[in-house]
């Protein structure tokens, strides 16, 4: 970790956790993806470090893999960029170091630009060959689903406990009832945390060994190499796990089970009053339309236990993962990443 005089270690204290509160709700961007503890679990892959004067604030980590780039999570604050000046100069003077800045909205790309020491990293495109460490995560902006455009007002009858609302849209109410009769007489929705009681959280890492080797053909079709490291993956998915457990009732959870195994995983958490994002959402493509009904389930329960009409679903790291975010109608939101140059 590189050290630098204004920056201390962050940890998950008592202070740093009512800290890490006033910094969310000084967001006004009820759809920001970045406004949860768990998207700091997400980006921060190894220990961040903390800028925080009071006014302005910052998270600062190894980016990824990558082992001569540096980048800021979660900036916050009246005069943020000119920290991030600073600590873009501090980085290249003192260590030869370059600073990525991930996720910044167009008001506070154009606050960057201005210093005339920052530009955009261009996204990749479907079909280049690039490092997963050089560039972001996701290439795609960011997918927002309204609950609105996807379901009807009004509860349906308490018959099917699946279907809770009625689904407007023809091709996804055809997959969901689908996968729903095929699979009717196993199906079983618990929560992570019921999950422990069980003493069955083991299964999960069943479900992510088949993940990755899947996750890892969906790679080599799009021609994004797979990152070296052996849990990039599933290293924050596991603590993510941990922390929802922790702080139980605070992020709705919903793993699928069919016939005692687990056909889906998927972890949300609040952004706002009415909007959350997904930050964690697997699936067993062997089980045909799992992934489908656990969003769409997941959509529902959302809407009645917790009044969410919107949901974040981040941006897609390639353009088979986009295309099936689109058969949820999403409004797309595009977000920029930033280096010092």
């Amino acid at each position: 970790m590189i050290h630098l005089p204004y920056l201390k270690k962050f940890k998950w204290s008592y202070l740093d956790r009512e800290r890490m509160k006033q910094v969310l709700r000084q967001n006004d961007d009820p759809f920001s993806y970045t406004n949860n503890n768990l998207y700091i679990i997400q980006a921060a892959r190894s220990k961040p470090q903390m800028y925080d004067d009071g006014a302005n604030f910052f998270l600062f980590c190894q980016a990824r893999e990558l082992e001569r780039k540096w980048m800021v999570i979660m900036p916050h604050g009246p005069d943020v960029h000119k920290h991030m000046l600073q600590l873009g100069h501090d980085l290249k003077a003192k260590y030869g170091e370059q600073l990525l800045i991930k996720k910044v909205n167009s008001e506070f790309k154009k606050k960057l630009e201005t210093t005339g020491y920052f530009k955009e990293v261009p996204l990749a495109k479907y079909g280049e060959k690039r490092d997963i460490a050089l560039l972001p995560d996701d290439i795609f902006p960011e997918s927002i689903i309204k609950f609105q455009k996807i379901f009807g007002a009004h509860l349906k009858s308490e018959a099917n406990p699946f279907e809770k609302y009625p689904i407007l849209k023809k091709s996804l109410r055809e997959r969901y009832r689908s996968f729903i009769y095929r699979n009717r007489s196993y199906i079983e929705i618990v929560t992570i945390a019921q999950l422990k009681e069980l003493k069955k959280l083991k299964d999960l890492d069943n479900l992510f060994n088949r993940w990755i080797v899947d996750l890892k053909r969906r790679y080599k079709k799009a021609q994004i190499s797979y990152p070296k490291k052996q849990k990039y993956f599933t290293s924050p998915y596991n603590k993510m796990i941990k922390y929802a457990i922790k702080n139980n009732g605070l992020y709705p959870s919903y793993i699928i089970k069919l016939n005692g195994v687990i056909a889906g995983a998927s972890i949300y958490g609040k952004t706002a009053e009415r909007a959350c994002a997904q930050y964690l959402n697997i699936a067993d493509t062997q089980f045909r339309d799992a992934a489908e009904f656990a969003i769409l389930y997941a959509l529902q329960d959302l809407h009645e236990k917790y009044n969410i009409d919107w949901v974040n679903c981040g941006g897609a790291e390639y353009e088979g993962l986009h295309n099936f975010i689109q058969k949820f109608s999403p409004e797309y939101r595009q977000m920029y990443y930033m280096t010092y140059v």
